[in-house]
């Protein structure tokens, strides 16, 4: 008596192999295509590929497969000298830019 046939019996007095059922299926929670009640993976799985890095300009919350497309907007530039009169707290690359003030 196999518990993974889905016409298992548990009141079956008599194993039958040969007539038990059984669903195939794509078995993998992330693809696409997953069967919760498959017990018998198939390798029919799919996936939706993309960008799954919720930082890239691109990113796609669908995707259950990233594929190295993910693209990223370009890193700010400005003054990144915190002692700059014109430093920007959001810069990243620094551009050259920054202007200090004279001592007196």
């Amino acid at each position: 008596m196999d518990t993974k046939a889905t016409n298992y019996d548990p009141l079956a007095t008599v194993s039958t192999p040969l007539l038990c059922i059984y669903i195939e299926g794509c078995m993998d929670s992330v693809a696409s295509n997953f069967n919760a009640l498959a017990v018998t993976d198939n390798g029919t799985c799919t996936y939706v590929e993309g960008c799954k890095d919720s930082i890239a300009t691109n990113y796609d919350p669908l995707v259950t497969k990233d594929n190295g497309s993910c693209v990223y907007p370009p890193a700010a530039e400005g003054c990144t000298d915190k002692t700059a009169l014109n430093y920007s707290a959001g810069a990243v690359n620094d551009n050259g830019t920054c202007t200090y003030s004279v001592a007196p």
